[in-house]
């Protein structure tokens, strides 16, 4: 799939993956950058991170509360 998006008709796209704070499947590697699903900690982010052989920038999703309810809703999930 990551081939396939590299033939797009725009210009030097950019392919990037998503992956969770666990091994990173092979082809997700063929990747430009990653993005990390939402954590609650940096530090086992960044522990993470120095595990990964890949040269591209890794993100890491931010998660926004947008409201009280929402909030509750994650809490209670946890």
């Amino acid at each position: 799939m990551i081939d396939e998006a590299r033939t797009s008709p725009v210009p030097d796209p950019r392919v990037g993956v998503a992956t969770r704070l666990r091994s990173v499947p092979g082809w997700k590697l063929a990747a430009d950058f990653l993005v990390v699903q939402v954590s609650f900690s940096l530090d086992a982010l960044l522990r993470r991170r120095d595990t990964i052989t890949f040269d591209g920038p890794v993100y890491a999703v931010v998660l926004v509360l947008s409201s009280a309810p929402m909030a509750r809703k994650l809490a209670a999930a946890l």
